[in-house]
């Protein structure tokens, strides 16, 4: 998942980025008690969206690993292939 492909523009014309879209599915996820099928309605309610289920895990999974990595003082936007294993373990584990 290549979350700069899901940078938008806000009706204000700043970038909202997809590192921040993760994030907030994450906070959503973690909102609705770590349900992914409230978080998802959710998420479509709210942006009105129609989002595929398995892309709103991907981007939950995505906000799990960039909020790690900001606790633990790490660049967001530098990835290893660890970490791309590490994503890919909690997509399944969801």
């Amino acid at each position: 998942m290549n979350l700069s492909n899901l940078d938008i523009h806000t009706v204000d014309g700043t970038v909202y980025t997809g590192v921040r879209s993760a994030k907030l599915a994450y906070q959503i996820w973690l909102r609705f008690g770590r349900d992914l099928g409230g978080a998802l309605a959710a998420w479509r309610r709210m942006l009105q969206n129609n989002c595929p289920d398995e892309s709103f895990a991907k981007l939950v999974a995505a906000g799990e690993l960039l909020t790690r990595h900001d606790d633990l003082g790490y660049d967001s936007n530098v990835f290893s292939r660890r970490d791309f294993e590490a994503l890919d373990d909690a997509i399944a584990s969801l």
